[in-house]
C-alpha cells in the first residue's frame, strides 16, 4: 500500500484484529502481541522502507 501512494496520507478503518495482525506483520520486532480497543487510533508512519508506530491504541478522544 505504501508503494501505491508514495508521499500521501492513507486512512485505514478496520477491525482491531486486522489492525493488530498488520502491526505484527509490519513491525514484528515491536509488536509480538497486540490488543486494540474499539474506536482507538493507531498511527503508522512509513519513510523510505522504514516504519514506526507513533500512536498506539489511543482512546483519549472517547472521553
Amino acid at each position: 500500500m505504501f508503494l501505491r501512494y508514495p508521499g500521501k496520507r492513507v486512512l485505514i478503518v478496520s477491525h482491531g484484529t486486522f489492525i493488530g495482525l498488520t502491526l505484527k506483520q509490519i513491525l514484528s520486532t515491536v509488536f509480538q502481541d497486540t490488543y486494540i480497543d474499539n474506536t482507538s487510533l493507531t498511527i503508522l508512519n512509513h519513510f523510505g522502507g522504514n516504519g514506526e508506530c507513533t500512536l498506539y491504541n489511543c482512546t483519549k478522544h472517547i472521553i
